[in-house]
């Protein structure tokens, strides 16, 4: 379970670089993950790609096909900047409403553009914004095939693990994919 932080799960290794709980494991991420090559079923990262610059993340990509088993699968969340430009251009003003405090905004963000200003840089903490295309296409140069999009708690892909907060399901993309070979 990479990026933990809140969402520790039992029957997993929790990493992340800023534990929240005592069952989180501290890990900085720019290092290789402290796990044998091949030697993992299943990966769960949601909502932490995005707090690394894209190099960093492409690293991590292949870091996950290295440690995943032939045939393992990772399951990959994160906000889906896709939907924020296309809410953006169609004027969908509930989508930005639904949104007007993302990130434990103090004061409600008023202007759609806030709110995006807001996904892309998260106080300075969103690195690199992505969208399925882009994810699909860095998944597949990173030896993963089979990248499927998902929703929200999909049993059929590993949705059992994923966060419930009410803006998760509003704002996220959800995708699924397996370790090529």
């Amino acid at each position: 379970n990479i990026g933990a932080g809140r969402l520790a799960r039992e029957g997993y290794v929790n990493l992340d670089r800023f534990p929240a709980s005592p069952n989180v494991l501290y890990w900085d991420f720019r290092n290789p993950l402290p796990v044998d090559s091949s030697s993992t079923i299943h990966i769960h990262c949601e909502h932490f790609i995005e707090h690394l610059e894209h190099p960093q993340a492409i690293a991590l990509l292949q870091e996950f096909a290295r440690v995943l088993a032939p045939g393992g699968t990772l399951r990959l969340i994160c906000p889906d900047a896709g939907l924020y430009i296309q809410a953006y251009v169609n004027g969908d003003t509930q989508f930005f409403r639904s949104l007007e405090r993302l990130g434990g905004a103090a004061q409600p963000f008023t202007q759609p553009v806030e709110v995006i200003n807001q996904m892309f840089r998260m106080s300075g903490s969103h690195r690199y914004a992505w969208d399925i295309p882009s994810l699909q296409s860095a998944l597949t140069a990173s030896g993963f095939e089979a990248i499927q999009t998902s929703t929200i708690g999909d049993p059929q892909l590993g949705g059992e693990m994923d966060g419930t907060d009410d803006w998760r399901r509003i704002e996220s993309l959800y995708l699924h994919a397996r370790r090529a070979g």
